[in-house]
């Protein structure tokens, strides 16, 4: 059997816990790990680590590691192991002889500093010291009860992280500040992927920050989880959630402008837009980007159009002599498509003929009504 290395005078030690264990020097090289009779001496490392101050009896070790052995050879199994454990890490890797406790001065632990965070109060450095499930992977032989316990301090240690995991993160969202919820939720979500109460709080989150697509994309990811692992569906909580979101990706309506606000900027349907000139590949694009107000646009010019065709129209039959032959004829030009949208064309033709039908009928000088010839000029 392969014994460890020798440490050095006055070295210390880091035994990681969360994941899988080993024991590392002072420079992150494995002092002890997962092979041979390295285990056992992980495993009562990791008890008394996991225990704190209150540290471990002899008789509760010797039920943990030799359950089935005798009185006599289960404590001089625990003597050994002890033994083995000073004469590696030196005399004062322990405190007491029972209950017997970790000198954290000699072997500090990351499950430890988890403890200490937590008991003063300092969520996010707990939650930066777990770094997967304890002991994950590890196992002993001939040794259930050992096991059991194990289990035990997995649920435990892992209901204290996501405890302060969500805590963090209702802090974050009560702060508005929206980045941190984010990342807490998201933490939450994947330490139990099937929770509905994290995975309600990761969408209401990302959907805090603007990022709607994320918020769905996460959604439909924990239905097919929820429908694969326990064969049911989301809940009512995250469909109507997941509705509110998608009310928010739709784009609010564009306010209507007041006909008397932009009728005094109005210019002819008909003329080019300033600065496009005819020809332009991209006065489709341009025009396109005013197609929300094409409709009071038209409708206006009308109205101005029609006011300014009154207007000049009222010299030539002011001067026109009532033996003239000819009436008096007026041309009309044919209203264009400034949206350039298909629905718009029937709306444009329809304005042409109304506006030639009301140039069509004008008042003389004599107070009659006469008809004007109009046209449509093509």
């Amino acid at each position: 059997m392969t014994e460890p290395p020798t440490p050095l005078p006055g070295l210390r030690y880091r035994l990681r816990t969360f994941g899988p264990p080993a024991l590392l020097g002072a420079d992150d090289d494995t002092f002890l790990g997962q092979h041979g009779h390295h285990r056992r001496r992980l495993a009562l490392l990791a008890v008394l680590a996991a225990s704190g101050e209150r540290g471990r009896s002899r008789d509760q070790l010797l039920l943990l590691f030799w359950p089935d052995a005798t009185q006599a050879r289960a404590r001089h199994s625990l003597d050994q192991l002890l033994y083995a454990l000073r004469s590696s890490l030196g005399d004062a890797v322990f405190e007491g002889a029972s209950p017997v406790r970790l000198n954290s001065q000699v072997v500090s632990s990351d499950v430890g500093a988890f403890h200490d965070a937590l008991d003063r109060g300092d969520l996010e450095a707990a939650v930066q010291e777990y770094r997967g499930r304890f002991l994950d992977g590890f196992y002993l032989n001939d040794a259930p009860e050992f096991e059991q316990w194990v289990e035990a301090e997995r649920s435990r240690l892992a209901g204290g992280y996501t405890g302060a995991l969500e805590r963090l993160g209702q802090a974050a969202s009560a702060a508005s500040d929206h980045g941190a919820a984010v990342r807490w939720w998201r933490a939450l979500t994947e330490a139990d992927p099937l929770s509905s109460k994290y995975a309600t709080g990761f969408i209401g989150a990302l959907t805090n920050v603007g990022d709607h697509a994320a918020a769905l994309q996460h959604a439909k990811r924990y239905e097919a989880v929820v429908a694969n692992e326990l064969g049911v569906s989301a809940g009512p909580e995250i469909a109507t959630l997941v509705d509110e979101v998608r009310a928010k990706t739709r784009r609010p309506p564009v306010p209507a402008t007041p006909l008397s606000a932009t009728a005094t900027s109005l210019t002819s349907p008909a003329s080019t837009v300033a600065g496009e000139p005819a020809g332009r590949d991209d006065v489709p694009a341009r025009r396109s980007r005013r197609r929300p107000a094409a409709p009071f646009l038209i409708v206006a010019t009308v109205a101005v159009a029609v006011i300014i065709a009154a207007m000049l129209l009222r010299p030539i039959v002011r001067h026109a002599t009532a033996a003239t032959a000819a009436e008096p004829s007026i041309a009309v030009l044919p209203f264009a498509n400034v949206s350039g949208a298909r629905e718009d064309a029937p709306l444009v033709d329809g304005l042409t003929e109304e506006l030639t039908a009301v140039l069509a009928k004008t008042r003389t000088r004599a107070g009659d009504w006469r008809h004007v010839r109009v046209c449509i000029q093509k």
